[in-house]
């Protein structure tokens, strides 16, 4: 049995993902804020869903891992400006970063359009928007 892309990704990040906030989420306000929430994931972009609706748990959330995924790219940043002088390693280890960065972007922003509550680990209690 060939097992599809989309979901074994789905799979995947559901071991992320928040049942306790998702059970907030009603269905009117995450497709009412769905592209928003999308946006808060594409580096300052972060705060959108929140200004976009102050009172939805969905746009809360979202503004809040978008945060966090705002202060981790910073740090992995930081991490490739120093280990760019390192020769040759230093490239591939950051370049190796950038694409996991972007990966991680791509599915947080599938799994935003999806209504899903799915927390970066390590930093995605961080909560800035109440």
């Amino acid at each position: 049995k060939i097992i599809s892309s989309e979901v074994f990704t789905m799979d995947f990040m559901n071991q992320f993902n928040d049942a306790n906030a998702q059970a907030t989420f009603t269905a009117e306000e995450v497709k009412k804020n769905q592209f928003f929430c999308i946006l808060a994931y594409l580096g300052i972009l972060f705060f959108v869903p929140f200004v976009a609706d102050k009172n939805s748990a969905y746009a809360k959330f979202h503004a809040n891992q978008g945060f966090a995924f705002f202060l981790a790219n910073i740090a992995i940043s930081v991490i490739r400006v120093i280990l760019a002088f390192i020769p040759v390693l230093g490239a591939i280890v950051g370049w190796l970063l950038s694409v996991v960065f972007f990966v991680a972007m791509i599915l947080l922003m599938v799994c935003a359009y999806k209504g899903m509550a799915v927390r970066i680990p390590v930093i995605g209690t961080l909560e800035i928007f109440k």
